[in-house]
């Protein structure tokens, strides 16, 4: 009796669940749709999503296709007409990822704010240029004393030591967070191991079952309450001293937000500044060393740069690098820059997702109803030969002012930094991390990529495809290695 009585509760618990999350109706009948099973939805996305998407583009043929999360409808949209439609009017983005990814689902509002309340409005204050020209010197600095760290000379594997994602996240803490966070190593670490089990929690079982009390599941909701706690003594102790500190965390307390909203704040903020940026970083080196004609050209870029600005009886690389304008090592890094942005359209082939909150609207002759879920793969543009030649080349002339503009003709094509309403808005900082950090390695070491056994590697890895919304490392059989030497 008892084991009924568990299974009817649990039974009736799932309805509930399943029901009570966002809800679409379905898809047109002329669409091509993968199978569903009752509350699950489509059970091969929750097995291996990448897997999933990547084999029903192939299965579709270049057409739209649906499948099914749970009760609510995802359409895939495809090719330039995709595109027009997923970044038209009416497309909301948080409520998009907040039903594929737990992790940003913790951490979001249940609505958007608007106006000068909003996330893009408030980060873009702490990203503007004259607080970013000032923040600039110390950001220098932080780059400066972790590459102390590394020693002369040494091995490294970017992805699994977390190399360059500790330099992203030190940087990011600065440009987000507060002081007593930045100005502390134990704190980052702290910080980076809460995100660490944040993300450890957020799998599709999460999605099918999230009042499952998973030990990772539990392990999210720990870590949450350890971030609140952290900042709720910084915020405490700031009002009992009467402080009053320059950096993101004091807007946010002086726009009298709870401790929950500025939690939940700094976690989205901080969440969207290294989710990805740390991982492409590493792919930009592994480019750069499987191509040393651009590697060439950048480290060119590079040592003139030194050279015009830091004589040899100067105080030192970073010390010059830290009063130089933004603006001028923007313009002295153009090749840099390029490859930057070649890389990212090499690497950026998963997916976004958006929910459709306007009207219905029409794509390639089907109606995608109000309420539906909408992904779109940058890859469809990214490795389109009619807009990118020989795609899987690398090749960043393709980001000349020149090429640029003739692709213009087609609209949109590149989504490494977003699009349309939703560009990113930390763009020009993640380059300034990105470029800062590579100018302050190529000026210091002398690089190669090795692999396992400490044979050269000249081509790039494949990527090993394991999540829809992240750009991911090699596959382990494919591990390579930065081998770095201090120039003497």
């Amino acid at each position: 009796m008892h084991l009924i009585t568990l299974f009817v509760t649990l039974l009736l618990y799932v309805i509930y669940h399943g029901y009570k999350r966002p809800r679409s109706g379905p898809p047109e009948p002329d669409m091509l749709t993968r199978r569903a099973l009752w509350y699950i939805g489509t059970p091969e996305f929750f097995l291996d999503p990448w897997r999933f998407v990547s084999e029903s583009k192939e299965w579709a043929k270049g057409s739209m296709f649906s499948f099914k999360v749970l009760s609510s409808t995802v359409v895939v949209l495809r090719s330039i007409p995709g595109r027009d439609a997923f970044f038209a009017k009416g497309m909301d983005f948080l409520s998009g990822y907040r039903l594929l990814n737990p992790q940003l689902a913790d951490i979001t509002p249940a609505k958007e704010k608007s106006g000068d309340e909003s996330q893009a409005r408030v980060m873009a204050k702490f990203i503007q240029a004259g607080v970013l020209a000032r923040m600039y010197p110390t950001l220098v600095q932080d780059v400066s004393k972790i590459l102390d760290t590394w020693g002369n000379c040494g091995e490294t594997d970017p992805f699994k030591s977390k190399s360059f994602q500790k330099i992203i996240f030190a940087l990011s803490t600065r440009v987000t967070t507060c002081r007593e966070f930045s100005d502390n190593p134990k704190s980052i670490k702290r910080l980076m191991k809460i995100f660490d089990r944040m993300e450890a929690g957020s799998k599709p079982t999460s999605i099918l079952f999230p009042w499952v009390p998973t030990p990772a599941r539990m392990g999210r909701f720990f870590a949450g309450a350890e971030l609140y706690k952290m900042v709720n003594d910084v915020v405490q102790t700031r009002k009992k001293e009467g402080r009053h500190e320059d950096d993101p965390l004091q807007v946010l307390i002086d726009k009298e937000l709870s401790l929950v909203d500025i939690t939940r704040f700094i976690a989205m903020t901080l969440f969207a500044a290294v989710i990805n940026t740390g991982n492409i970083l590493c792919w930009v080196i592994i480019y750069l060393e499987a191509n040393p004609t651009w590697k060439a050209r950048v480290q060119g870029e590079i040592d003139k740069l030194i050279q015009d600005n830091c004589p040899g009886d100067s105080p030192g690389i970073p010390s010059f690098l830290a009063t130089v304008s933004i603006d001028y090592l923007e313009d002295a890094t153009r090749s840099l820059e390029l490859c930057i942005h070649e890389t990212l359209r090499m690497i950026f082939t998963g997916t976004f997702i958006r929910q459709n909150i306007g009207d219905d609207i029409v794509v390639s002759g089907r109606r995608i109803k109000h309420g539906t879920f909408l992904m779109f793969s940058p890859g469809d543009l990214h490795f389109d030969p009619t807009i990118f030649p020989n795609p899987d080349v690398f090749d960043p002339t393709r980001f000349t002012v020149q090429a640029t503009e003739a692709r213009q003709r087609h609209g949109v094509t590149f989504l490494g930094w977003g699009a349309s309403r939703h560009a990113c808005v930390g763009r020009r900082t993640a380059l300034l991390m990105m470029k800062t950090t590579m100018v302050l390695i190529m000026s210091r070491f002398h690089t190669d990529l090795v692999d396992a056994k400490g044979e050269p590697v000249r081509q790039v890895p494949p990527e090993l495809h394991t999540m829809l919304f992240k750009v991911c490392p090699p596959a382990p059989e494919h591990r390579v290695l930065l081998r770095y030497r201090e120039y003497r």
